[in-house]
Order: structure tokens, then sequence, then C-alpha cells
């Protein structure tokens, strides 16, 4: 037996030692070669600190010198992979070549891009006020309602906070460089030159944003531009160009963050437990609570056991969005259409928001020295919500809109009814009823039998 162990232990020290050998040529024993390079910019200048590698082989490497020089022994037919921070990257097959002079090209840098201004355009590289630029190609991979969202995220010292997502409400509140007064801290928005809403733009027609931070930039619009200023720029035809373009897309929302909340049956319970360790008398009798888990589902109006946000959130949330877009035009007329319709349901049943919008940007050059610009703007938005009620329930309550019943459906208890088998509707709490509200606005104001 112990002869056995020794042959076995002999063999597998064999095995460990044939794999060692193995792995020791596989790194070593293949022909390698010394390569010396230099690396140079397109003006011909070294390049200082470039890493040099091999593809697929990530234990060879090095860094170049000041000089832009390097050295390093590498596997025959190598790839040598050459990066530097603001060049691009650059493969370099190795054949009997032992002595490379690569060049690396600068990365296109934005310092030759035009920046529209209070004044007009110039070139980033030349600006000294704080502007930001965002373009519309970047604005439009976001899928909002609103335009105003769309700017969350993309700007430093930019600010966009949204205090509700309920259906032509939710846009956000912008903010540069935090808040500068007590009263409207809104930036100035100014769409090709006019005031409007920034929510009033169809993404998918925006140019390009510039956002003027500081009073170096702003100043030309005086005190208005005391929060900052919002330079919109929508797309225009092009020469020789026709171009047609169709964008659509469907969303979904839903609810998040809901409180999960007890049955009826679990609410007497727990509520009979406080009252008990509070020294008091327990609220609900034991008749009651064991006829209760025998009637709640045949006889609701006196034992109900309701989920109120099952009942209050029957809105599918769904949100569809449809854009036509046209350019085109030759030397003397250019034109831009674009022509978008937005329908966004919300989570609360009769809640919608409907927007149709139309722009059209042309431009017209009767001479060289004589040229025009004709721009027209047409939206239409239709709201509906809960906000519009204009009655009372139970004289408790005026209109507060979706605030009041949100907070309502994670307050009252499910042993509270909500509308009874009759098609009355049940007394809510204090005369409260979210879902009466709701139907109510719907159906108007009629009670629906169950």
């Amino acid at each position: 037996m112990k002869k056995k162990k020794n042959f076995l232990k002999s063999h597998f020290c064999l095995a460990l030692l044939f794999v060692g050998l193995f792995s020791f040529y596989q790194s070593h024993g293949q022909d390698q070669v010394t390569i010396k390079g230099l690396i140079l910019n397109s003006t011909g200048i070294p390049i200082e600190g470039t890493s040099i590698g091999v593809v697929g082989k990530p234990q060879f490497g090095t860094t170049g010198g000041a000089d832009g020089k390097f050295t390093l022994t590498v596997p025959a037919n190598s790839v040598l992979a050459i990066s530097c921070v603001g060049y691009i990257s650059k493969n370099v097959e190795i054949s009997q070549q032992k002595e490379l002079i690569i060049t690396l090209e600068s990365v296109n840098s934005s310092l030759d891009e035009v920046v529209v201004v209070g004044y007009g355009t110039v070139k980033k590289t030349n600006l000294t006020g704080s502007v930001a630029t965002i373009s519309g190609s970047d604005l439009s991979k976001r899928q909002v309602g609103q335009t105003s969202m769309s700017l969350q995220g993309v700007a430093s010292g930019v600010t966009v906070t949204q205090s509700t997502g309920q259906p032509g409400f939710d846009g956000g509140s912008i903010r540069i460089r935090g808040i500068g007064t007590l009263n409207n801290s809104a930036p100035l928005v100014l769409v090709d030159g006019v005031a409007m809403s920034i929510n009033n733009v169809e993404v998918s027609s925006i140019e390009s944003i510039s956002i003027l931070k500081d009073a170096a930039s702003a100043s030309i619009y005086g005190s208005r531009a005391a929060n900052g200023v919002i330079l919109i720029t929508t797309k225009r035809g092009r020469t020789g160009q026709f171009n047609v373009s169709y964008n659509m897309y469907v969303g979904k929302q839903k609810a998040t963050n809901l409180p999960d909340m007890i049955g009826g049956l679990d609410h007497m319970t727990m509520l009979n437990e406080a009252y008990t360790n509070s020294g008091l008398s327990p609220l609900f009798p034991t008749t009651y609570i064991e006829d209760y888990k025998t009637k709640k589902n045949s006889d609701p109006d006196n034992f109900p056991d309701v989920d109120w946000q099952k009942e209050v959130l029957k809105g599918n949330g769904l949100q569809t969005n449809h854009v036509l877009n046209l350019s085109g035009g030759n030397q003397n007329v250019r034109f831009f259409g674009s022509f978008g319709y937005l329908n966004q349901n919300g989570l609360l049943e009769g809640i919608n928001f409907k927007r149709l919008y139309a722009r059209i940007n042309t431009s017209i050059r009767i001479s060289p020295k004589f040229s025009g610009d004709f721009d027209m703007f047409l939206v239409n938005d239709k709201r509906q919500s809960v906000s519009d009620f204009p009655g009372a329930v139970g004289g408790a309550i005026t209109a507060s809109g979706a605030g009041l019943i949100f907070g309502m459906m994670n307050k009252l208890p499910a042993i509270q009814a909500a509308q009874y088998s009759n098609g009355l509707w049940a007394e809510g709490q204090n005369g409260v009823n979210p879902l009466a509200i709701i139907k109510m606005e719907v159906h108007g104001y009629k009670p629906e039998p169950l």
C-alpha cells in the first residue's frame, strides 16, 4: 500500500513538472524580437508617456520616454497597440521591422466648434465666458415628454429637478449654478431669439443648445439673465439635401417605491394589539373579527377588504410620441418642418396629456445682400387631471389634485369601503374617497354600479 502511494505521488510530481515546462515554453520558447520605436504627433514632435502593449498578450508592455522613444521585446509577428491620452489609438503589425517610427493623430478637438452666444456665434477656442453646449443629436436620444428633462445631467452646474411624474406636469425645474434669488430662479430661455418655454420645443427639432452660465456670457440680456440663459437653435433646411425622417417611441410608466399594505384582518388584529398594549380595550370585538373571516367575500358592504392601491392605480401609464421631420431646399429657399403628436396616460384613470406640435422654419435668399428667415410655430396642449375636479366630496375637500389621491390611497385602511354594491360611494375618511373623486371625474360625476 505504501509503495502504491509513493508511485502515485511521483507521477503527480512529474505531471506538475511537465505543465510548468510547457507554460515556460509557451511564454519564452517562441521566437522573440526586440523592437525600438519613436512615436511622433502629426507635426513631427515626439509624444511623451505613450503606452505600448501587445494585442492579446497583456504580459508584454512598456511606456514611451520623454523623447518619444521606446524599446520592447515581444514575440515575432505580434501586433503593437499604441495609445496616449488626447490621441487616436493605433495598432501596428510587426513583420521584419525592428525599428519603427509611428505617428499618432490627435483626437479631433472641440476647440473649433462654433458656439452660439448672445451676440452671435464664436469658436470655442476664442470663448472666454462659461458656456456649455449640447448637440441636438445627443438630446434626441432621450425619450422624454417634456424637453426640460432632456437637460438633466448633460452640463456641469445645471440641475434639473422633477417634482411629479403626472402627465402634462412632469417638466423639470432648471437651475443654473444654484438658486440666485428668493423669487423666480428660472433661467431665461430663448428659442431662435424668441423667449418661450423650453417645453414648447420638440427635442427632435433642436439643432443645438448653449447654456450661458456666468455674467460675462449672459450680460447682453440684462437683468432677465440674472439666473443664466439657455439659447436653443432649431434645425433648418440644407441646400441640395432633401430629408424625411419619422421617429416614434412607446413607453410605459409605473409606480415605484409603493409601501406594502396590510389586509383588513391584519389591520384589526394589529390595532387591537396596540390598544391592549396601551392598557385600553380592543377596538374590534372578537365576534366581528370571526364574522369578518367568513363573510368578507360574501358581504363586502359590511365587511370590506379593499386594496386601495389596486383600486386607484388603474391607469395604464402608456406614452407614445410620433414626430415627422421634413427638410430640404436650394440656394434660394430652404425649409425645415417638424410635426409631432404626444399622448401620455397617467397611473390614475382619467389622467391624460396630449400635445399637437408643428414647426416650419423657412429661409429665403432674395439676393446676395438680402435674405430672411420666416418661422412658424404652433402647439396645442390638452391636459386632463383630477386637479380639475371642481367640487367637494362630503363637504370635506376642495380640488387638491393627484397629490391628495396618492396620499389618501396609502392612508385609508383596508376595512374602509370604497363603493357599495348598490353603486353609491362610501364615505371614505372624513368624506374623502379618492376612488370616488377619480371615477366621478372620468364618468361625469355619475355613480358607476359595481
